[in-house]
C-alpha cells in the first residue's frame, strides 16, 4: 500500500483511520505495553480499559459483551493466556474485533488464532501503523 501524497514518510500515521471512537479492552501482563497502548489510542479519542491477564479481561467481557468494540490481547500471560481468552470470549456474545499482539507468535499459533476468528496477529513490538491498520473497520 503506497503512501498518500500528503502523508509524511516513515512510521508516521494519519490518525483519521476510524471515524468513531472505539471502546477497547486490552489484556497484557506487561504494564509498559498496556500504558503504551492506552496512551496511543487515548490520544486518538478511543477509550481503553486494560487488564494484566486474560481472566480479568474475560470477566469484564462476560459482564457486558456489548461494552467493547475491540479486544487486544497478548498471547503469553499468567492465569489465562491469549488463546484461552479468545476461546472463552467466543463463547460469549462479544461481536467485536480481536487483535493479538505478542512476541511469541509462530505460524502454528497464528493459525490457531485465525481459526478462532482473530482479525489480526501482530508481532511485538509492533508499529503504530500496523496497530492502526489492524483496528480499521
Amino acid at each position: 500500500m503506497g503512501r498518500k501524497p500528503d502523508e509524511p514518510p516513515g512510521d508516521t500515521v494519519c490518525f483519521d483511520f476510524n471515524p468513531k471512537p472505539l471502546r477497547v479492552i486490552c489484556a497484557d501482563d506487561e504494564e509498559p505495553s498496556r500504558e503504551l497502548l492506552t496512551g496511543l489510542l487515548g490520544k486518538l479519542g478511543h477509550t481503553v480499559v486494560s487488564f494484566p491477564d486474560g481472566e480479568q479481561a474475560l470477566a469484564a467481557i462476560v459482564a457486558d459483551p456489548g461494552e467493547f468494540d475491540v479486544l487486544i490481547t497478548d498471547n503469553e500471560m499468567g492465569r489465562m493466556n491469549g488463546i484461552d481468552l479468545v476461546r472463552e470470549v467466543r463463547k460469549t456474545k462479544f461481536t467485536g474485533k480481536i487483535v493479538v499482539i505478542s512476541a511469541y507468535l509462530e505460524d502454528g499459533l497464528r493459525e490457531k488464532y485465525r481459526a478462532l476468528g482473530v482479525s489480526s496477529s501482530l508481532g511485538k513490538p509492533c508499529s503504530e501503523r500496523a496497530l492502526l491498520e489492524a483496528l480499521k473497520n
